[in-house]
């Protein structure tokens, strides 16, 4: 299963990461701090990373904005 985190002061500028739910920043959409808050949040899971990569081509148009994603380079590395 797949995850990415929104960070809502930041998703413009920086990467969204598209996380394995093995990951350790992941941890199956608990994040770090197991929260989400008003700062952002968990989004999943989605069974492949194709469905996270159409999920969030469809925000970028509902929110107007362009931004950037990527893979996490520590849990996708392979992938």
């Amino acid at each position: 299963m797949y995850y990415f985190y929104l960070n809502f002061p930041n998703y413009k500028s920086k990467s969204i990461k598209i996380h394995h739910s093995t990951c350790g920043d992941c941890k199956s959409g608990q994040g770090k701090i197991s929260i989400s808050n008003e700062k952002g949040f968990w989004a999943g899971p989605f069974c492949k990373i194709e469905d996270i990569e159409c999920s969030l081509k469809e925000l970028q148009k509902i929110v107007k904005s362009q931004f950037m994603f990527e893979k996490c380079k520590r849990c996708l590395k392979a992938e």
